[in-house]
Order: C-alpha cells, then structure tokens, then sequence
C-alpha cells in the first residue's frame, strides 16, 4: 500500500473517531439537557400542587373568617337591641318619675322595649345555629 492510501484510510479513520466523539458529546450533552428539564417538569408539578392546597387552605380561611364576622355581626347585632331596649326602659322609667305615675306611652315603651330583647334573643340563636 501507498503512503497516500495510508493517510486517506488513517484520515477516514479519524473523522470517523471524531464523528463518533463528537456523537458521544452531543448525546451526552442533550442527555443532561433532558435530565434537567424532567427535573424541572417534576418540580413544576410539585409547585402546582403546592399552589393547589396553598389556595383551598386560602378559601377555607377566607370561609371560616367570613362566618367569624357573620357571627360577630349577629352578636353585635344582640348586643345592640339590648342596649335599645334599656335606653327605652330608661326613657320609660323617666317619663313615669315625671309625671309621677304610669302612662299609656309607658305601656307602649315596655312592648317596645320587650320586642327589643325578642330580637336580641332571636339574633343570639342565629349565631348558636351556624
């Protein structure tokens, strides 16, 4: 064989090694590319279901707090009728010293004050009720 044949075939059989090296580095090189986006995949999916449960336990606060502030209003709504139904009993009481007996407005003032406390009760049960 010739010194040129020799070459041509060490030549081919170079390109060829550095063909096949070069596959070698490409795959190995996507390989760790393809890795890191699974990992990447598998992370997302755990932070969307984070995310998931992150928001129902958002709306079951927002939930229990909405019916905190039900309830709170309720209460307040009793203790309002309640504080009603003394300034009227009050008024009632200073009507009846002044004229120095009862009246038929102190008449009206008891029922009234008397449906207050209705109220107030019926209000406080709402809240018992849920």
């Amino acid at each position: 064989m010739s010194d040129k044949t020799d070459y041509r075939k060490l030549a081919q059989e170079l390109t060829e090694g550095c063909r096949d090296l070069m596959d070698h580095i490409v795959i190995k090189h996507v390989s760790g590319i393809l890795e890191e986006m699974h990992s990447l995949v598998r992370e997302q999916k755990e932070l969307r279901r984070q995310l998931a449960e992150s928001e129902a336990r958002v709306a079951e606060l927002e939930a229990t707090l909405y019916h905190g502030n039900l309830e709170r209003e309720k209460c307040q709504k009793a203790m309002i009728l309640r504080k009603q139904a003394e300034a009227v009993e009050h008024a009632r009481n200073e009507i009846c010293s002044r004229s120095g007996y009862p009246s038929w407005h102190s008449i009206e003032l008891t029922d009234y004050a008397q449906r207050l406390r209705q109220q107030a009760d019926e209000a406080e049960r709402a809240v018992g009720e849920k």
